[in-house]
């Protein structure tokens, strides 16, 4: 399965915390094996660990959110 925005912006709004959801409720279907998404994508850190695209687990304000869009629309996936 594969969930695509067809009008807005996934950055803009609640559109993440949505999709997050979405992701979270779809892998505790009973069979489901896994689910990846748009935040299991890996960049390169300033020390060379591999952080989150989208950082998670804390509100993304405007700033974090263009950064997060910044990263997503340079990355090679």
């Amino acid at each position: 399965m594969r969930a695509t925005a067809r009008s807005g912006d996934i950055f803009a709004g609640l559109a993440l915390d949505e999709l997050q959801a979405l992701c979270e409720e779809l892998a505790r279907i009973p069979g489901v094996a896994q689910v990846r998404s748009i935040f299991d994508v890996r960049r390169q850190g300033v020390a060379g660990g591999l952080l989150p695209l989208i950082p998670h687990g804390r509100e993304l304000d405007a700033d974090a959110r263009q950064a997060a869009r910044s990263r997503a629309v340079g990355h090679p996936l």
